[in-house]
């Protein structure tokens, strides 16, 4: 009995990896005779946000519309940025008004060095996960074609991962 048990796991473990999550839901839903246990819900959690997948656009780049400041921006995401990047577009329509005096630190992008200003998001969301006082930097002039969402707002989630070609953000 035992050694049939383990054949059935195996089978069903290989069966996920060779085809993917809709076969695992698939051979779970074969294999479930029992209902699913019931857990008690907390009222002092609010619920989970399910992972959100992202496809890729015709260049192989994942766009999201990100809410900033409560105005939208669309962002590329680029998880080699170290923080978000805004465009001076995507700032002033956040509500940021910098000077050139403010423009004090450079980044190397693909477009090549750029002069940045250190800001922070007061709210941002992407996906239906909302983040406050996001770490992020606005490129001068029009060097940057579009904002990207970087790793101080990538990094606070608890999952980010790209199977088949769509990025999955979880909190």
């Amino acid at each position: 009995m035992l050694i049939r048990t383990l054949l059935l796991v195996g089978a069903i473990a290989v069966t996920v990896a060779l085809f993917g999550p809709l076969a695992g839901e698939a051979v779970q839903q074969m294999t479930s005779d029992a209902p699913a246990p019931q857990s008690a819900a907390s009222t002092d959690q609010p619920p989970a946000i399910p992972p959100t997948g992202i496809h890729t656009d015709g260049n192989g780049h994942y766009r999201v519309t990100a809410m900033v400041n409560g105005t939208t921006a669309a962002m590329v995401v680029d998880t080699g940025a170290g923080v978000v990047v805004l465009t001076e577009q995507d700032a002033r329509q956040a509500g940021f008004a910098l000077g050139p005096s403010q423009f004090t630190g450079h980044a190397r992008t693909a477009a090549g060095d750029v002069a940045v200003a250190p800001v922070t998001i007061e709210r941002m969301s992407v996906a239906g996960v909302e983040r406050r006082g996001v770490r992020a930097v606005v490129a001068q002039g029009t060097a940057l074609p579009t904002s990207l969402l970087g790793q101080s707002f990538l990094g606070t989630l608890s999952e980010v991962r790209i199977t088949g070609g769509v990025m999955t953000l979880k909190d």
